[in-house]
């Protein structure tokens, strides 16, 4: 398991986070920013990638959550 942050500036901040099978080739990456929009508005995205291996059967994990891969957005607001 792996977490690097870089901030870039005072608004901007970026993440890369991982998790690699260390027996077998799959693995599960996110890279990932949060950006400030204002002093009460963040907004977090996020590129989620998960691979499996193809040597390993179908109950293995990373090949039952590739499908699971996604990107998502956040508005966070705070009053």
């Amino acid at each position: 398991m792996y977490q690097f942050q870089k901030e870039i500036n005072t608004n901007i901040k970026l993440n890369l986070k991982g998790v690699n099978d260390l027996d077998n080739a799959g693995y599960l990456c996110e890279l990932g920013a949060i950006v400030n929009i204002s002093d009460d508005m963040k907004m977090h995205m996020y590129l989620n990638k998960i691979i499996g291996d193809d040597t390993q059967d179908e109950d293995y994990r990373f090949n039952q959550m590739e499908d699971f891969s996604h990107f998502r957005v956040e508005f966070i607001y705070s009053f």
